[in-house]
């Protein structure tokens, strides 16, 4: 190069003057999922699960949700991609973690936004907008039994057909046993240890003036008349109901002379197995009872 007047310019002819460097090419692939947890279509997820997702490279949040549906598509929670409950960002592996644990036996699918999440050139994840991609089954609600111990905390054999039911019947804050057998009495365990640590006594037949009921006694509590002791209703061997009701007090338990199918209750046939429980939610006791043939009769409780 030179000038107008014929001045030439020095030029370079080192390699220090002017250097750069080029960069890589631009990246234009949005990033893709690897993986999900839970996988989709996974059950038995535990309720208390996070959902991770692991991305084809590295993510950070931009503006959009994940939100989790049911399966009738009601919206469970959503959670902005940029909040606290997602851990990982900038990194591959992103970890939702859901403010309230699932419902049990459920199913449910995840949905994410096209602006969630993004890679460090600004190219977005395309999300999820359908049911089907993400879903998966939550596990059950239940215990989970250890193996069997026979006659545990001081409890001996009642000969046949041992048909226990629980109460405080003394009124001391832990649960004694009653268990009706084959022929109609009552074996009374008083629990001599605590609420946390049971012992049981000696068995004590028909005690409180309790009284055989033939064969088959099926004994269960619940406060009938409402006095704030509780009162005994024992099925037997014809279908029948034995009302003893408990005329002591909560701490010093004494039954009448029982009084068959009381309350309007009617004869079951065979093998009458009651259990009490509020089944309609008005704050009485309703019965449920099993009978011989495998049946359930349901007498709801209709006091006003």
């Amino acid at each position: 190069f030179k000038d107008s007047a014929g001045n030439f310019y020095v030029g370079i002819a080192d390699n220090t003057t002017w250097n750069f460097e080029t960069t890589t090419s631009l990246d234009f692939t949005p990033p893709s999922v690897l993986s999900l947890s839970p996988a989709d279509g996974l059950t038995g997820v535990p309720l208390s699960t996070n959902l991770v997702i692991n991305f084809s490279e590295e993510v950070v949040a931009d503006n959009g949700s994940i939100r989790i549906y049911d399966s009738l598509g009601t919206p469970i929670e959503s959670i902005p991609a940029d909040s606290a409950q997602v851990t990982g960002l900038g990194t591959s592996t992103i970890t939702i973690d859901p403010s309230v644990d699932f419902a049990g036996l459920t199913n449910y699918y995840v949905q994410i936004d096209s602006d969630a999440f993004k890679d460090s050139a600004g190219n977005f994840y395309v999300g999820i907008a359908d049911n089907t991609t993400w879903n998966f089954q939550t596990a059950t609600i239940g215990p989970l039994f250890a193996a069997p111990v026979q006659n545990p905390f001081g409890l001996t054999n009642v000969l046949y057909l041992a048909a226990p039911t629980f109460a405080d019947l003394d009124g001391d804050g832990d649960m004694d046993l009653l268990a009706g057998e084959y022929y109609g009495n009552f074996q009374y365990f008083e629990n001599t240890g605590t609420a946390f640590a049971p012992a049981f006594a000696a068995p004590v037949e028909n005690p409180f003036g309790l009284t055989n009921t033939y064969f088959y006694s099926f004994p269960a509590f619940a406060d009938l008349d409402g006095d704030g002791d509780m009162d005994l209703l024992a099925g037997e061997y014809y279908g029948n109901f034995q009302y003893f009701e408990n005329t002591g007090t909560a701490f010093a338990p004494a039954f009448a002379a029982p009084v068959q199918n009381d309350f309007g209750l009617t004869n079951v046939l065979y093998l009458a197995a009651p259990a009490f429980a509020d089944l309609d939610g008005d704050g009485d006791m309703d019965l449920l009872a099993g009978e011989a043939y495998g049946n359930f009769q349901y007498f709801e409780n209709t006091t006003p």
